[in-house]
């Protein structure tokens, strides 16, 4: 159609489509027509967006701090920015992470388990949790999905501080040391008093379940531990089992190892007070089904080293069997 904007009364006495015109001729009519209720129904077509072409991203912080190392065996809170033309993609944008490669046996996942996760920036900036192995590099891809332009970046994972797998808190925490002073058990040591006792309620094929670390007990083991006397505490409704040595010359296993070298003298009889229950009862506390936890803590006492371990429930109830 044709019109002339400044005549509008040619507009108003002839009958039109507003629909059929182009868009730079409905917005001439209307800026010379404002009141024409067709105009506010009538919108062009939006004016596309310019295209992006993403040139570069950086990897702004790990756990609120720049330039610092993934924790291994912890989620970790990595924030990024990508960047266009070297400022900050404006708006919102969907972005792909994914592992890329590793180095070794550095592993890693996001914090839904996956190896890839989606996610959004804005202006630019976005974050991701990932939860990586010990040592090296892990490399994570940010992909634009938007342009597919994608920027990979190298992230240091801090050596094993923390366990590899958090279902796993024994997974390699190293070997423990000698008891030499007085302190609570490490992870390590914990570690290993609760393999030496599983291994032996395992290797009894009776179906025993795995006893579990308590702190509660294993901080009233180790205040036990701390008095120096040896003997068992009064008045206490758990298990005990106690090992004294020279400083520096036994490990926290050396101790449970001790006590399991009892079995030798249990023949599957019930518990009984008789003289004999001296020799293998240590052994039997630690294989009494019924006991589903240990605490155990140590301490320097002059010329020995004394540990203490605590069991939830008791055993060695007279007249019962461990199992």
């Amino acid at each position: 159609m044709d019109f002339k904007p400044s005549l509008p009364l040619l507009a108003a006495a002839v009958a039109f489509s507003l629909s059929a015109c182009t868009e730079q001729e409905i917005a001439e009519y209307c800026a010379a027509n404002p009141n024409d209720s067709r105009c506010s129904s009538v919108q062009p077509s939006p004016t596309p967006s310019p295209a992006i072409t993403p040139d570069n991203a950086t990897i702004d912080s790990v756990n609120g701090a720049a330039n610092a190392a993934l924790k291994a065996g912890e989620a970790n809170t990595v924030r990024f920015t990508i960047y266009d033309d070297g400022k900050p993609l404006s708006g919102s944008r969907a972005v792909d992470v994914s592992i890329v490669h590793y180095n070794g046996n550095v592993q890693g996942t996001f914090s839904n388990g996956a190896q890839k996760i989606a996610t959004t920036i804005s202006n630019g900036s976005g974050s991701f949790v990932i939860t990586p192995a010990a040592g090296g590099k892990i490399s994570v891809r940010l992909t634009v999905v938007e342009t597919g332009d994608y920027f990979t970046r190298n992230l240091n994972v801090a050596a094993a501080s923390t366990p590899v797998n958090p279902s796993d808190p024994c997974a390699n925490v190293g070997n423990p040391g000698k008891m030499s002073t007085t302190q609570p058990v490490t992870q390590a040591e914990k570690c290993a008093i609760l393999k030496a006792h599983n291994d032996a309620r395992a290797a009894e094929n009776a179906g025993l379940p795995a006893l579990k670390w308590n702190d509660t007990l294993a901080s009233q083991a180790l205040e036990h531990s701390k008095k120096c006397t040896l003997a068992h505490a009064s008045g206490i409704s758990h298990g005990e089992n106690l090992f004294w040595g020279t400083p520096g010359g036994y490990s926290v296993a050396d101790g449970v190892n001790y006590w399991v070298e009892e079995r030798k003298y249990y023949n599957g009889q019930p518990i009984s007070a008789d003289a004999s229950f001296n020799k293998y009862g240590h052994y039997t506390q630690i294989v009494w089904k019924g006991t589903t936890e240990v605490g155990c803590g140590y301490a320097r006492c002059g010329s020995w080293a004394f540990m203490t371990c605590r069991y939830n429930p008791r055993g060695n109830i007279i007249g019962q069997k461990p199992f």
